[in-house]
């Protein structure tokens, strides 16, 4: 069975690496005439630098796939067996890699702030280097491990210790904050109107913010938070963050796909429900983390604290999202079978995938 883990996992990558191929390219060749790089919308630009970023990093996942499933099929020796396989792939599931994985929802939020603030974004180059910088992440496959910061010895020993520490963590954080940063600027020089499909988006982002910013405290030593459940809560924010936004996306852009537009009730009422969800199944982890619930645990630890009531929460907030997800799923049915039919700019947004022909209508 680990064999055609492996062999899955490893055709899954190929897959990713092409579809990372066909986003280069087709954000770098395929722009509509007259269109330089440097006026190309924020997704288009966030697609970019994600997909190079995976071109760079799912690559070096995919060789240790190989050595690890070359490995276990025959003497187990240099990588651990069963065991030993996650010791050399856990970089690739974990923070700050997995911040590769979601920088296109940056680029939703920082292409819907302009439209909901109708006002233009006032600092594009900002937006971009924000990007860029959270796609930093990626130099974590140089050295295949995390860099945590250890706040102890001489003023040399933590140089030595917090330069890698930033490079590693705070870089994509600051990339982070000034996504936001420039979102915020947009909505305070123009006079935002709230459209449906801002509330998961926004509530999303928020939520990668949070396990961007635990990704950070989990990688001080003096925390005491690795090998703690902490990790997993932090990645529970960034997935189910990433799907808010992916249902904002979906509401935003849907209508121009279809013509139909989703329920702003549905769109609103179904994003706040995810945002709870999530909340639910991460922020007991990364209370239990501080009281040293250990990972891939399922029994047979102890420490002071309800540490039932905080697996029964967070298990109650993974089945919410679960719900969330089917529940998002018949909105779009709904909508395809019987919806309101999209006028050609319901947003107003006056942006070019607006004011082109095409898409359903």
């Amino acid at each position: 069975m680990v064999d055609l883990y492996l062999i899955g996992l490893a055709l899954s990558i190929l897959g990713a690496l092409a579809a990372s191929v066909s986003l280069f390219s087709t954000v770098l060749t395929a722009r509509t005439a007259g269109m330089s790089l440097a006026d190309a919308p924020m997704l288009a630009w966030s697609s970019l630098v994600g997909a190079a970023a995976l071109l760079l990093t799912l690559p070096v996942m995919l060789g240790t796939i190989i050595f690890a499933a070359v490995d276990h099929h025959y003497e187990r020796l240099a990588f651990g067996g069963n065991e030993g396989i996650m010791t050399w792939l856990g970089w690739a599931f974990t923070q700050p890699q997995t911040f590769i994985y979601v920088v296109v929802a940056l680029g939703v939020l920082a292409d819907m702030t302009p439209v909901m603030a109708r006002a233009k974004q006032p600092l594009r180059g900002a937006v971009v280097i924000g990007l860029g910088l959270v796609t930093t992440a990626l130099v974590g496959t140089v050295s295949q491990t995390s860099h945590s910061l250890n706040w102890s010895g001489s003023l040399t020993d933590k140089a030595k210790s917090f330069v890698p520490y930033a490079l590693y963590n705070l870089l994509p954080l600051l990339g982070l904050v000034i996504v936001l940063a420039t979102a915020l600027l947009a909505v305070m020089s123009g006079k935002p109107k709230i459209i449906a499909p801002y509330f998961p988006t926004a509530l999303g982002v928020g939520l990668i913010m949070a396990a961007v910013l635990g990704n950070a405290v989990q990688r001080i030593d003096q925390a005491g938070l690795a090998g703690t459940v902490f990790d997993e809560a932090a990645l529970t924010y960034l997935t189910y963050g990433s799907v808010l936004v992916a249902w904002g996306a979906l509401a935003f852009w849907g209508p121009r796909i279809w013509g139909k537009m989703l329920s702003d009730v549905a769109v609103v009422g179904l994003g706040v429900l995810g945002f709870i969800a999530t909340v639910l199944a991460s922020l007991p982890y990364y209370i239990a983390g501080f009281a040293n619930q250990p990972a891939d645990i399922a029994s047979d630890f102890d420490y002071s604290g309800p540490q039932s009531l905080w697996n029964l929460l967070s298990t109650g907030g993974h089945a919410l999202m679960a719900l969330c997800v089917l529940a998002a799923v018949a909105t779009v049915i709904r909508a395809r079978m019987s919806g309101v039919n999209a006028t050609e700019d319901p947003w107003d947004a006056r942006t070019l995938e607006w004011s082109v022909d095409g898409g359903a209508r």
